[in-house]
């Protein structure tokens, strides 16, 4: 089932402060979409507008031509999946109790779970690796295995969008090629994923698409090598960088070679 999600006219303030100004997107499934900025850009901000979890102070965002933040949360569960940035958790739960909770949306309130759930948190746990960890209390994990958990959960959910905030920031570089490929297969099987990423290298070789923020404004949105460019980085960043053309991947590799004085702000 084809799926689109629409941000219109978006603002979002909070107290004195504007974090986003007048964001427009339109994102469809199947495609990988990234979202890069330097800190306090509004990437976390947009992906809790999209996940249902923020209400716009102005604008909306639409899933499939109806308005999100007028769902109920349990529906709007069985379509996104959310993984933030603080997976900090107090719930001294198992691996496998954490991932079954992604399930919460398919099931009834008290309902014990199906075959089918069961099924669900056996292959995201499969895809994951993380069924080693299974009987293993999530209190007691490292960074970056709890990052795979609560990815694993996310993918018990059955989303057909996935929203991640900073996925790979507790990762080693080979868990972090891990996810991207994951990812990556996903969308291919028709998942929307969206993702706020830090290394411009790893997000321009993956993503289909990069949405480049600053001070919550939309300054590039299309294709890596449309985005990835020094005049953009410059502004965006503050950078002088050095963009080629990888060998191997065709895409941008970018290299951070000094600081530059910042463009004002907007």
């Amino acid at each position: 089932m084809s799926t689109m999600i629409a941000v219109r006219q978006l603002w979002q303030r909070a107290e004195s402060k504007t974090i986003l100004h007048d964001v427009n997107l339109q994102m469809r499934s199947g495609r990988f979409i990234g979202l890069i900025g330097p800190n306090g850009s509004g990437k976390s901000t947009l992906l809790r507008a999209m996940g249902g979890l923020r209400r716009p102070s102005a604008g909306e965002v639409l899933l499939d031509g109806a308005s999100l933040h007028r769902m109920k949360p349990k529906a709007v569960a069985r379509h996104i999946a959310y993984v933030p940035q603080d997976l900090s958790t107090e719930l001294d739960f198992t691996v496998e109790e954490i991932v079954m909770l992604g399930r919460y949306a398919h099931r009834g309130r008290f309902a014990s779970a199906s075959a089918a759930d069961r099924e669900a948190v056996r292959e995201a746990m499969l895809t994951t690796g993380v069924v080693s960890l299974a009987d293993r209390r999530v209190t007691e994990l490292s960074g970056g295995q709890r990052q795979m958990v609560f990815i694993a959960k996310a993918l018990a959910q059955q989303p057909r969008i996935l929203l991640l905030d900073e996925p790979i920031s507790a990762l080693d570089i080979r868990h972090q090629l891990r996810v991207m490929k994951l990812l990556r297969e996903r969308t291919n099987a028709g998942l929307l994923v969206v993702a706020a990423l830090h290394d411009l290298n790893l997000a321009a070789r993956f993503c289909d698409e990069l949405i480049l923020l600053r001070h919550g404004h939309v300054l590039a949105s299309g294709a890596p090598e449309c985005v990835v460019t020094s005049e953009r980085l410059r502004h965006a960043y503050g950078v002088e960088a050095s963009i080629r053309r990888d060998e191997r991947t065709g895409k941008p590799a970018v290299t951070a070679l000094d600081e530059v004085r910042m463009q004002a702000a907007y």
